[in-house]
């Protein structure tokens, strides 16, 4: 195998982490995607992340119609996790009651601070990281040129 050769698939090499780098950039917008990137530093649990997934999907609906469409009586099942997650300082809870129903709202500030902190820090890591590789890349890509040059000469003598 040429250097030529060897250099290319270096470049090929780095263009893919290149994308990999990207495409976790995307990831960092999205909340649930957050949830599950971060898990291990927010200290959550696959059950606490089901939580909150399900508690967003409720869009102010109250447990029981909530249980009348899933089937899950997610006021019981959920409870520890509720819990949990308002020890962790993650959730808040408000409870507000009228003469015929009461209804939880469930407030993730905190976690969606501590996200957004933590989607920041591995920003500037994976930015700092491309701009690296997209260095050697332009390097590489350089010393091929010169390369392909000199071989093309070759086989022309």
């Amino acid at each position: 195998m040429t250097n030529t050769q060897k250099n290319n698939l270096k470049v090929i090499r780095l263009w893919t982490k290149y994308c990999e780098l990207n495409n976790s950039l995307d990831m960092l917008s999205d909340f649930k995607s957050r949830l599950f990137l971060f898990k291990k530093e927010l200290n959550l649990t696959e059950k606490e992340i089901a939580f909150i997934c399900s508690a967003l999907s409720l869009n102010n609906k109250s447990f029981d119609e909530a249980k009348k469409e899933t089937g899950v009586d997610m006021e019981t099942y959920y409870k520890e996790q509720e819990k949990s997650l308002e020890e962790k300082g993650y959730l808040e809870i408000k409870i507000e009651r009228d003469e015929k129903i009461e209804r939880t709202f469930y407030f993730f500030n905190m976690l969606d601070k501590k996200l957004k902190e933590l989607s920041k820090e591995r920003h500037k890591v994976v930015s700092n990281e491309i701009r690296q590789l997209q260095k050697e890349i332009e390097e590489i890509e350089e010393i091929i040129k010169k390369e392909g040059c000199k071989e093309y000469e070759q086989t022309i003598n």
